[in-house]
């Protein structure tokens, strides 16, 4: 077998907005409950937020570059998860795949391999063209804002400061019991100046986390009614919260949760997130 050339690393940082829901960050795929499918993974979602970035990036370098080695069709057979477009995209956290990320956009650095002997020049990238096509190519699923050559440092400083962020939401959810504006003036009255949640990992995602409880906070509670059984909740809070198990409980993992808040039953059918706020300390909305 031919020996594989060496390669370096080269980075390029930005923030994406992803406006269509059903798109995932990376590739995802999952064995299939299909009878007789015995174990065969599927490919969950519309593409991905790394694969929409990256194959155009991977045009514009040039397929002959030798950047962003695609991977053998035997590998592929082994392991599906593979036929990622190209490079690697490493976000500042990550939204659910029915969650659409709006406002300013997700930091993300991309990471991608060149092999020694390529002729690839960054600084010849068109960072404009790029988030032309990005957005083109998607269909206006995803946009890229703020393209940037990016160094190993700031890849390394990605999550440390993924923790330290703000973020905001906005989210639909349904009610079981009738409520009223003055009801909502209420609980948005006593939840002023934030509030402490103790969350256990989610239910959901248990089967590959560690079974924590970790606190949280909600800096603020904001409610939109649309009628007694529907409002739109704006939220702001802590990164690392799951906000879809404060809205429903997670059958009591979350204490207190929106049903708590309003002595009902809570559940929530969209949510996007509106803002990543990175220097809480100087945040004065």
């Amino acid at each position: 077998a031919a020996q594989a050339m060496p390669a370096t690393k080269a980075f390029i940082q930005g923030r994406y907005r992803k406006l269509r829901r059903g798109v995932p960050q990376s590739p995802w795929f999952a064995k299939s409950a299909a009878p007789g499918a015995s174990g065969k993974r599927q490919r969950l979602g519309f593409s991905s937020v790394e694969e929409l970035i990256c194959e155009p990036l991977r045009r514009q370098l040039g397929a002959k570059s030798g950047a962003f080695p695609a991977p053998s069709k035997r590998k592929l057979r082994e392991n599906p998860a593979q036929g990622r477009a190209s490079g690697r995209l490493h976000g500042s956290g990550r939204e659910d795949m029915d969650v659409r990320m709006l406002g300013n956009g997700r930091p993300f650095v991309l990471e991608f391999e060149v092999p020694e002997d390529a002729e690839v020049d960054l600084e010849g990238v068109d960072f404009e063209e790029l988030g032309r096509r990005v957005k083109e190519d998607s269909n206006g699923a995803v946009e890229v804002l703020q393209l940037r050559r990016a160094s190993a440092e700031d890849f390394a400083g990605l999550q440390s400061l993924a923790e330290r962020k703000l973020k905001s939401y906005a989210g639909v959810c349904w009610l079981s019991e009738a409520v009223t504006r003055e009801k909502l003036r209420e609980v948005e009255e006593h939840c002023a100046g934030g509030f402490e949640l103790r969350q256990k990992t989610p239910i959901r995602v248990l089967q590959r986390r560690s079974n924590l409880e970790r606190p949280k906070r909600v800096c603020s509670l904001r409610f939109e009614l649309l009628n007694p059984h529907w409002v739109i909740v704006h939220m702001k809070t802590e990164a690392g919260t799951y906000i879809k198990e404060f809205v429903h409980g997670d059958m009591g993992r979350t204490e207190p949760s929106l049903g708590d808040l309003l002595d009902c039953r809570a559940d929530i059918v969209q949510l996007d997130v509106t803002e990543i706020i990175d220097n809480p300390e100087e945040d004065q909305t």
